[in-house]
């Protein structure tokens, strides 16, 4: 079970689907980049809730902060462009700060 939402730890999910062979690719290196930026790695293997949550397609990245906002969002081909999603989120978040 994974929580999506709500308060908590900020957390970097992956949505994957078993056959698609880039999700393949892009899963194992989904816990070393959530460690890296002190996110909760998940990867979500669950058709429901990607139709619930308009997932386009799989491999899809959601970033979401401590407060429960996605702050980054995306279909992902490599690890290169997770990190650039973690990287988007985390300016987001800055800015926000700023701006308060």
């Amino acid at each position: 079970m994974v929580q999506l939402g709500g308060s908590g730890r900020g957390r970097l999910l992956l949505f994957a689907s078993a056959t698609c062979p880039i999700c393949e690719e892009v899963a194992p290196g989904i816990p070393a980049a959530a460690r890296a930026a002190r996110l909760e790695p998940a990867i979500v293997h669950d058709p429901e809730v990607e139709r619930a949550l308009d997932v386009p397609g799989t491999p899809y990245v959601l970033v979401v902060d401590d407060h429960g906002l996605v702050r980054a969002k995306g279909t992902v081909n490599n690890l290169e462009q997770v990190e650039g999603l973690v990287d988007s989120a985390f300016r987001r978040i800055e800015e926000d700060r700023w701006a308060s």
